[in-house]
């Protein structure tokens, strides 16, 4: 409280104000933890504990994407997780990244639905799309690595099979002729043997024609008019 001094027989309690902090106390961990969460989005619910992170994803207008792309549902035997996120893009930007497994879509639980319905309830959605998400709860590398090798699979088989080919002389294809060009081909030698073709009948005079092609009254061969 402060100095006792002796003066005259009398004791004289001198009080001394409390001494104030020179500044402002530093942040403790517990208050950053607590801000971060509150940043990031998150539930101040039961949720919590589990992870869960509520994300709100906005937007002007439908003919802007989302910029992300999700898999999974009931039907593939996977969680329903963000597969891909767009650099840059408003899911990129809100917060969600590759691996968070969907839990809720808006007001709705999509645990249980299948890869169609959980696309039917994003459209539903509209422009204002709320995810509740558990954070990077899907290992997308892993998911990558038992599905690559079938593709890297089918490429070495693909690079095998070229090389082969081209070890050998290049691709042979077939030589396919068609069945006209073969009837005419065949055709040609004999009319070749044959000697050269008839003459046309407009190659003679008019004396060698047949009598009845030489009108002599009114005919349809004369022009209109014509005597």
């Amino acid at each position: 409280l402060g100095d006792v001094q002796v003066k005259g027989g009398m004791s004289l309690l001198l009080l001394q104000p409390p001494h104030s902090p020179a500044g402002p106390q530093p942040p403790t961990a517990a208050g950053i933890a607590q801000g971060t969460r509150k940043a990031a989005g998150e539930h101040s619910s039961a949720m919590d504990p589990q992870g869960y992170v509520v994300i709100n994803l906005r937007r002007h207008s439908s003919d802007k994407s989302w910029g992300f792309a999700v898999q999974g549902g009931s039907d593939m035997g996977l969680p329903v997780f963000v597969h891909k996120i767009t650099r840059n893009g408003i899911a990129h930007k809100s917060g969600l990244e590759p691996g968070d497994v969907i839990v809720k879509i808006c007001q709705t639980w999509c645990a249980d639905f299948s890869h169609g319905q959980v696309k039917a309830e994003i459209l539903r959605a509209g422009n204002e799309l709320d995810f509740t998400v558990k954070k990077r709860g899907f290992n997308v590398a892993a998911y990558a690595a038992q599905t690559a090798p079938s593709e890297q699979q089918q490429q070495r088989q693909s690079e095998v099979s070229e090389e082969h080919v081209w070890r050998h002389g290049g691709p042979t294809f077939k030589n396919v002729v068609p069945k006209t060009y073969q009837i005419l081909e065949s055709q040609l030698p004999q009319s070749e043997a044959a000697g050269p073709s008839p003459a046309s009948y407009k190659d003679r005079s008019m004396e060698e024609h047949s009598p009845y092609l030489k009108a002599q009254g009114p005919t349809i061969q004369r022009a209109f008019g014509e005597q």
